[in-house]
């Protein structure tokens, strides 16, 4: 009886143990200091959650045109509440492109089209687009044997090509066995 009780509430803990959705990675710290967390959301942080959720959506699109390495969009939206005045007449973007290279530059005229698209009532000259082209930073790599390789994927090589040098090992010494075996046969 308390081992059945004691396996019942495992499991109760088990899948309780994480309640709340996972935490995104992108996800500013900041974010969670500003809005609240309990049970009840004011208008006003289902608003802030509203933009920077829309921000992370966008920001994700734009990292997809060509040239762009990385980006960053923050929306300022005008209430949709009728009992919240705004400070916000009509909304902005404010967007930080990394670009890929000094070569490949993003297409600005292309991301403000796309904002002003994704955004209703955001218009072209409310939209400021800074590009940010990387500044001669080099890649740190690393050398296994011949190979240079990102130091990101430095393990990944290292599993890769000692797999390898074990396949080939366990060749040579299967070929050595059936070796050593043909000719005790023929003598």
């Amino acid at each position: 009886m308390r081992k059945a009780l004691l396996v019942y509430l495992l499991s109760i803990v088990g899948s309780c143990a994480s309640p709340l959705p996972p935490e995104r990675k992108d996800e500013p710290a900041e974010l969670s200091n500003i809005v609240g967390t309990g049970l009840l959301v004011s208008p006003a942080d289902e608003h802030l959650r509203r933009e920077h959720a829309q921000g992370l959506e966008l920001a994700a699109t734009l990292k997809r045109l060509d040239g762009v390495r990385d980006a960053r969009v923050h929306l300022s939206l005008p209430s949709t509440s009728p009992l919240q005045r705004s400070a916000v007449a009509e909304p902005t973007a404010a967007v930080l492109l990394l670009a890929r290279s000094k070569d490949a530059q993003p297409n600005v005229e292309k991301a403000r089209r796309l904002l002003v698209a994704a955004v209703p009532g955001l218009l072209p000259h409310r939209v400021d687009i800074e590009v940010s082209v990387p500044s001669g930073e080099s890649l740190a790599l690393v050398s296994i044997g011949p190979l240079k390789v990102a130091q990101e994927s430095a393990f990944l090589a290292r599993a890769i090509l000692g797999t390898l040098l074990g396949l080939v090992l366990l060749q040579g010494a299967v070929l050595c066995v059936v070796g050593f075996r043909r000719r005790e046969r023929t003598h």
